[in-house]
């Protein structure tokens, strides 16, 4: 049998010491959790009325935690103590820290959300209808004729433009469209003021 290196030793007692916590705090009633949470300075009302307002809230997030509650297992009936004359004396019990407790909490409840969050269906999201207006597809050719015009195909994007125009002869006459035109060579610069 090979020996244990001090890191293994050590790791090996901070488990067990974790495990010890652990079954201490799960050992506790409901009703000395609640006083070492309030002697720990959390008020308890205030907690419970943010997750009475959450669920109110996500009602369906709240019907699926209690139906997750329903399906968990009952918890484990506690140990009868053993006879008076077989107890042994040991170190005092140590309570659970609320520093280790609240954490605990918090990551149950956290696993709790993710469940539910996986079990509810994913919404599907519809795209909204194409504009099949005259203006709309209008607008569509002269984007397209802007795209053309950067990639510097000229007469495609003259061509765009003019199919737009017979569409929609109005917005041809807005200031991006006869920038456009312009730099396409369609239509002559207009003079600048003299100097």
């Amino acid at each position: 049998m090979t020996r244990r290196t001090a890191k293994e030793l050590w790791d090996a007692l901070e488990q067990a010491g974790d495990e010890a916590e652990l079954e201490e705090a799960l050992a506790l009633t409901p009703e000395e959790r609640r006083r070492e949470l309030v002697e720990a300075g959390y008020d308890l009302d205030k907690i419970h009325a943010s997750a009475d307002a959450f669920f109110a809230a996500n009602p369906s997030v709240a019907a699926a935690a209690t139906e997750a509650l329903a399906r968990s297992p009952a918890p484990p009936a506690p140990r009868a103590p053993a006879p008076a004359a077989v107890v042994v004396a040991g170190p005092p019990r140590r309570r659970m820290r609320p520093a280790v407790v609240v954490p605990i909490a918090l990551v149950l409840a956290a696993g709790v959300a993710l469940a539910i969050r996986a079990a509810l269906p994913t919404p599907v999201l519809i795209a909204p209808p194409p504009d099949d207006t005259p203006a709309g597809r209008a607008a569509a050719m002269r984007a397209d004729a802007r795209r053309a015009c950067e990639a510097r195909r000229w007469q495609t994007c003259l061509d765009d433009l003019d199919q737009a125009r017979s569409l929609d002869p109005a917005g041809d006459e807005a200031p991006e469209v006869q920038a456009l035109r312009r730099a396409a060579g369609d239509v002559p610069a207009v003079p600048g003021p003299k100097p």
